[in-house]
C-alpha cells in the first residue's frame, strides 16, 4: 500500500512542469475563434499629401467574427505606394520646400523612396541657404548650396495614433565642409518639418473599436514601394459588408 500511494502521487517537480506547461499552452490559445477569412476588396483611395493628390492601391485580408450587428477582425492590408514613388520630388517638395523673406530657404531638387527595415526611406538632394534682414536689407548668412541628405522615416505607433519619425543619416555639402552648427540646424529642420507637414496620419473617421497593430514599409522589387499595415478590432457589419462582400 506504501508502494502504490507513491505512484499516485508525481514528483513535485513534474507537478511544477506540467503547471508551467499549462500555463503556457493556455497563454498561447487565442483569444477569439476566428469564423472565417475573407478578402478585401481591392480599392483605390486618394491620398491628400501637400497638395498633391496620391491614388494608392488598397488589398489584404480579414479574419473575422460575427455577432450582434459587429464584426471582430483581425486584418492585415497591403498599400501600393508606387505613385509616391514615381512623383518622389514634388512630394518631398511639398514635404520640405520652405522660403523665408529673412530666413532659412530650403527646396528639393531630387528625390527617391524606398524601404529600409520597417522604415521609409529618403534620398534627396536640396538647396539650402540663409539670409538676415538687418535694417531693411537683406545680408547673406550662409550662401545656397547643394546638400545631399540620406533619413528614414520611423513609424511611431499608437493604437489609436500614427506618425512618421525623421531619422536624418547623412548630411553632405556638395561644394564643401559643412560646420557642425549648419548641420544640426538643417537636421532639426528637416525632422520637424516632418512633424509639421505630415503631423498625425491615424483618420479620424476610422470606428472607435479599432486598434492599429503594426505599420512597416517594404520593396520586394525596385519601384514597388508598399506599406504594410495590421489593425485588430470590432466595426459595424454594414462597414464590414462593404469592405470584404461574403459569397
Amino acid at each position: 500500500m506504501g508502494a502504490l500511494r507513491g505512484l499516485a502521487r508525481p514528483p513535485k517537480r513534474n507537478a511544477v512542469l506540467f503547471r508551467v506547461i499549462l500555463a503556457v499552452g493556455t497563454a498561447l490559445m487565442p483569444a477569439v475563434a476566428w469564423a472565417a477569412k475573407a478578402t478585401l476588396s481591392p480599392r483605390t483611395v486618394i491620398l491628400p499629401i501637400g497638395g498633391l493628390q496620391l491614388p494608392v492601391g488598397v488589398s489584404g485580408e480579414l479574419l473575422y467574427t460575427l455577432r450582434a450587428g459587429q464584426a471582430d477582425i483581425d486584418g492585415r492590408l497591403a498599400a501600393d505606394l508606387a505613385s509616391a514613388q514615381k512623383q518622389a520630388t514634388p512630394l518631398l517638395a511639398a514635404l520640405f520646400d520652405r522660403r523665408q523673406p529673412c530666413g532659412e530657404r530650403l527646396a528639393v531638387r531630387s528625390g527617391q523612396l524606398g524601404a529600409r527595415g520597417t522604415a521609409l526611406a529618403v534620398q534627396a538632394t536640396v538647396d539650402y541657404g540663409r539670409t538676415a534682414c538687418i535694417a531693411g536689407q537683406e545680408m547673406k548668412i550662409l550662401p545656397r548650396a547643394l546638400y545631399d541628405v540620406e533619413m528614414l522615416l520611423h513609424p511611431v505607433v499608437g493604437s489609436r495614433s500614427l506618425r512618421l519619425q525623421a531619422e536624418v543619416l547623412t548630411l553632405r555639402r556638395r561644394d564643401g565642409q559643412l560646420p557642425a552648427t549648419i548641420d544640426m540646424a538643417l537636421r532639426d529642420l528637416l525632422g520637424s518639418l516632418i512633424g509639421q507637414r505630415i503631423g498625425e496620419l491615424f483618420p479620424a473617421a476610422v470606428p472607435a473599436d479599432l486598434r492599429l497593430q503594426s505599420l512597416s514599409f517594404d520593396e520586394e522589387e525596385p519601384g514597388r514601394l508598399a506599406a504594410k499595415l495590421r489593425a485588430s478590432g470590432s466595426i459595424p457589419q454594414a462597414m464590414f459588408d462593404q469592405l470584404a462582400p461574403r459569397r
